[in-house]
C-alpha cells in the first residue's frame, strides 16, 4: 500500500535476495503495451514507500512466451504512472464511466466481456442492447 499515493493492492510475487528487493507480475499471455509495466511500476512505488528502500527494477513474467521481461522503474516511467494514477483519481471523482475505446487493444483484454466495449461506446448500441437483451421479454 502507499498512504501518499492512496494506493493498495497485492503483488503477485516480491523476491527477496540479498537485501534487494524484486517485485515480480505474472501475466498468463503476451506483452500488451505498457499496462503490466504500469502495474509493476505502482507495486514498487508502495514497496518503496513501506520499505523505505529504493526499487530501481522489477520484472514482468509473460506466460505465452515464458519469459521475464525486466522494467527497469526509470524517473519517465514513475512520471507516468504518476499521471495515470492523478487521471484515474479524477474520473473517478466525476462519477461518470468513461466511454469504451472499442479498439485493436480490446481484443486481448480480460476484461472484454465486463466492459462490453462493442455495446457501451455508442448511445445507440446501449439503447439496442438494453432494448433486445436486458429488458426483451423472451416468451
Amino acid at each position: 500500500w502507499s498512504e501518499a499515493l492512496g494506493l493498495s493492492g497485492r503483488a503477485d510475487a516480491v523476491e527477496m535476495v540479498g537485501g534487494a528487493v524484486w517485485p515480480v507480475e505474472y501475466k498468463s499471455g503476451i506483452r500488451h503495451g505498457m499496462a503490466a509495466d504500469f502495474q509493476l511500476c505502482a507495486q514498487a512505488l508502495c514497496l518503496e514507500e513501506m520499505l523505505g528502500i529504493a526499487i530501481p527494477s522489477g520484472s514482468v513474467w509473460y506466460a505465452g512466451p515464458r519469459r521475464r521481461i525486466v522494467v527497469e522503474f526509470t524517473d519517465a516511467l514513475k512520471d507516468k504512472v504518476l499521471a495515470a494514477i492523478d487521471a484515474i483519481r479524477a474520473q473517478m471523482l466525476t462519477g461518470k464511466l468513461p466511454v469504451a475505446p472499442n479498439d485493436e487493444r480490446c481484443e486481448q483484454c480480460q476484461l472484454l466481456h465486463h466492459c462490453l466495449p462493442m455495446v457501451t461506446s455508442s448511445s445507440r448500441s446501449v439503447r439496442r442492447y438494453m432494448s433486445s437483451v436486458v429488458f426483451g421479454c423472451a416468451t
